[in-house]
């Protein structure tokens, strides 16, 4: 017998369950991270990036918008870079913004060097963590991924839930998820457009 062909975004949403949670990592930022900063300079760039839109369509489109169409409630951050991403999977529906979405913050490494963008991010998580001094500190970004959770394991009572964020706060609130019953069944990666999708075992046996 000859098996029916369908396209990736078809074969993929007959796999999605109505009940999952969807976490997005927003798509690229139109923001010139090639050239080396003084610290001075990436304070300034920080401004810039949180104000950066987003422009370029998801590359993995089929799997972004099939878990947007299988959702019920679109959410996203306040910030820009994510609600422009949302707005390119949700189209005409409805997008709930919430400060409590947003990215965690970068700490400044006290270094009288010049290097680029991502190594003065990748140095301010790590030193963050530590214990470096940002505006929110590690353990109230972790209250905050937790209170983040709530809102979304709530709206999963009424069907799928897609939310279009940032990668860290993304996997804090993953660990919130997994914390409260929930178990990841897929990931496709950390970059731009990066999706985890979860559910939970009770509700998925009763598809």
């Amino acid at each position: 017998m000859q098996k029916r062909s369908c396209s990736l975004s078809t074969c993929y949403t007959s796999q999605m369950n109505r009940f999952d949670i969807y976490l997005v990592r927003h798509g690229r930022p139109d923001c010139d991270r090639r050239h080396r900063l003084s610290r001075t300079a990436f304070i300034d760039w920080l401004d810039t990036y949180a104000a950066a839109r987003v422009s370029q369509t998801p590359p993995n489109s089929a799997i972004c918008h099939a878990a947007a169409r299988v959702s019920q409630a679109i959410f996203a951050s306040e910030l820009p870079r994510a609600k422009d991403s949302a707005a390119m999977l949700a189209g005409d529906r409805p997008i709930r913004t919430d400060a409590v979405f947003n990215e965690t913050d970068v700490a400044i490494v006290p270094l009288s060097l010049s290097l680029p963008p991502g190594f003065w991010t990748a140095a301010g998580r790590l030193f963050w963590l530590a214990g470096g001094v940002a505006q929110e500190t590690h353990s109230g970004a972790k209250i905050r991924a937790s209170r983040a959770a709530s809102i979304l394991l709530t709206e999963a009572t009424k069907g799928g839930v897609l939310l279009v964020g940032h990668g860290w706060m993304n996997r804090m609130i993953a660990g919130a998820l997994v914390q409260n019953g929930m178990r990841r069944v897929e990931a496709t990666g950390s970059g731009y457009w990066a999706v985890m999708r979860f559910c939970q075992d009770g509700i998925r046996a009763g598809r």
